[in-house]
């Protein structure tokens, strides 16, 4: 009984040290995983909002332009008359 316990002993350490290491690696790949995510959807959002920010600029130069537009042929008109 004793010979089997010392065999034993060994395999149960190693077999501990590896069930430990893939905790750990597992561990460390969902939280790598978990950044890269929410780095990912940073990325993304960041992308919409200046697109957004690009549309609206783009927006305020057409109205702008088309007030300036109606503005000098007003002017010319009244200019005319």
């Amino acid at each position: 009984m004793g010979d089997k316990l010392k065999r034993l002993i060994p395999i149960l350490l190693i077999l501990t040290v590896v069930i430990i290491l893939i905790f750990l690696f597992k561990n460390v790949l969902l939280q790598l995983l978990g950044v890269l995510l929410v780095v990912a959807l940073i990325c993304v959002g960041a992308y919409y909002l200046f697109m957004l920010a690009f549309g609206c600029l783009g927006l305020i130069l057409i109205v702008g332009g088309a007030i300036a537009a109606l503005a000098i042929i007003i002017g010319l008109f009244t200019y005319i008359w």
